[in-house]
C-alpha cells in the first residue's frame, strides 16, 4: 500500500523495516504457529488471494522506487540491479507460502532449510557485487563540507553559508562542518540567488546542487563531477567578497 499510494518517507520506512516480507512471506504466518493445520481451505485460500493482491498492487511501484533507496533496502535494490525482477521473488515467496499453508507439517522445514538459505545467498552475492561501490561513494553535500572542514581555518568557517536544494542533506553538510555558527539556505532547484545579499560576516559559501549564483565571489574549490545533464560542478566553495576587493586584488 505504501509503495503504491504513499510518499517518499513512508516508502523508506516500510522498505527499511519490512523488506524481509518479500520473499519471506511465510514469516507473516509465524504468529499463527500451530494454528495453521486448523485453518480450513477457504481461510488458506483467502490468505493466498490477499497476499497475491498485495503483491500485484505493490510490485510495479517497488520495482520503480527501490533502486534509488539502496541505503534503506540493499537486498532488494541489489537484486534488481543484478537483473533479477522482484516478481520472481514475489512468486517464489507466494509459492512457498502456499506450500506451508497446505503442507504445514513439512512447509516450515522446507522454508527454513531450503528456500530461505538460497534466497539469502542470492541476496548476499548480489549485495556484495552491486553495493560495494555505491555505498562508498561520497555525496556532494558530504564532500563539499568535508573539504571546507579540512581546509578552512576556524575563523573562516564562522557563519559559513550552505546553499542547497534539500533540507536534510544541507543539515548533513552542517554536521560534517562541525561548526556551530554555520547556516543553511534551501532554495528550489534551478533557482537563482544573489550572494551580494548575504551579510558581511559570511566569509565563505558552499553551493551544492542546481542553484545559480550571481554576485561577487571567488571560487576557491569546485567538485570534479558535474550535475546531471549540465556542465555545472556539483558543488562550489566560494569566498564571499565585493567588486572593490576583487578589483584591488585584496581578495584573490
Amino acid at each position: 500500500y505504501s509503495s503504491a499510494f504513499g510518499e517518499t518517507l513512508q516508502n523508506r520506512v516500510m522498505i527499511r523495516y519490512y523488506e524481509y516480507l518479500l520473499p519471506f512471506l511465510p514469516l507473516t504466518l509465524l504468529p499463527l504457529g500451530n494454528h495453521i493445520p486448523k485453518l480450513g481451505n477457504l481461510a488458506k485460500a483467502l490468505i493466498l488471494v490477499g497476499t497475491a493482491a498485495w503483491l500485484f498492487i505493490s510490485m510495479p511501484f517497488m520495482t520503480q522506487y527501490i533502486p534509488a533507496l539502496f541505503t534503506d533496502s540493499s537486498m532488494m535494490a541489489s537484486a534488481i540491479k543484478s537483473g533479477i525482477p522482484l516478481v520472481i521473488f514475489g512468486v517464489a515467496g507466494l509459492g512457498i507460502l502456499a506450500y506451508w499453508l497446505f503442507k504445514p507439517e513439512t512447509g516450515a522445514q522446507v522454508w527454513l532449510f531450503a528456500f530461505a538459505p538460497v534466497v539469502l545467498l542470492v541476496y548476499a552475492i548480489s549485495s556484495y557485487t552491486n553495493m560495494t561501490v555505491p555505498s562508498s561513494i561520497v555525496g556532494m553535500y558530504t564532500e563539499s563540507s568535508r573539504f571546507a572542514h579540512d581546509n578552512l581555518s576556524d575563523e573562516d568557517k564562522k557563519n559559513i553559508m550552505i546553499i542547497g536544494t534539500n533540507h536534510q542533506t544541507s543539515m548533513a553538510a552542517q554536521l560534517w562542518l562541525d561548526e556551530p555558527t554555520s547556516q543553511k539556505m534551501v532554495l528550489a532547484e534551478g533557482s537563482t540567488y544573489d550572494i551580494n545579499e548575504l551579510p558581511e560576516d559570511v566569509k565563505y559559501i558552499i553551493r551544492v546542487g542546481l542553484v545559480n549564483l550571481n554576485g561577487d565571489g571567488i571560487v576557491v574549490q569546485q567538485s570534479a563531477t558535474k550535475l546531471a545533464n549540465t556542465e555545472m560542478p556539483s558543488w562550489l566553495l566560494i569566498k564571499n567578497s565585493t567588486a572593490e576587493k576583487i578589483a584591488s586584488g585584496e581578495d584573490q
